[in-house]
């Protein structure tokens, strides 16, 4: 049996030649080789393994199905139906995905829905009341903080996790 690598999360490398000799692979070097694609038909999207989690978001029980390459971002947004949650860069960089979990400020691009399961998730929806802003959403409004408002859902979560650790931070725990 050939050692499986990994292609994609949806076929591996199970075959490969370069100029009919069998290569081993070094960190930093390219190679030019023919590739022999065999599909993992569990992680297709034909066939998708599924697992139900639990998520309190906003004070509100759901149970949802997800799969294993599922982020936190992918379920508040298309299967809990929160827009208000904004996918930026993708890779933990930019905070417009910025959400509380269990109390801590996270990126929910970057966490798997299975890493959250039973987990309770805070987002800018849940923060304003029927008849009036968070007063951390109107200090934005007030101070001219939303700039063109993509990242400020993401930066109004970080604000509230800071300031719920620390009520009256100085400048040097900001």
């Amino acid at each position: 049996n050939p050692r499986l690598l990994p292609l994609s999360k949806y076929a591996n490398i199970v075959n490969f030649t370069t100029g009919g000799q069998n290569v081993t692979f070094e960190a930093g070097k390219i190679y030019n080789v023919n590739v022999e694609i065999k599909p993992q038909f569990m992680h297709t999207d034909l066939n998708p393994v599924a697992y139900n989690i639990t998520l309190t978001i906003n004070r509100e029980i759901f149970i949802f199905s997800v799969t294993e390459e599922d982020t936190l971002l992918d379920v508040i947004r298309e299967k809990a139906g929160l827009t208000g949650t904004k996918q930026g860069c993708g890779c933990e960089q930019c905070g417009a995905c910025t959400v509380l979990l269990n109390g801590k400020a996270v990126n929910s691009c970057c966490v798997l829905a299975l890493q959250a399961d039973n987990g309770e998730i805070e987002t800018i929806e849940g923060l304003e009341s029927p008849n009036e802003l968070h007063p951390i959403q109107q200090a934005y409004i007030d101070e001219g903080a939303v700039q063109c408002g993509f990242c400020t859902p993401g930066m109004i979560m970080s604000t509230k996790a800071l300031l719920d650790r620390i009520p009256k931070p100085d400048s040097s725990q900001i």
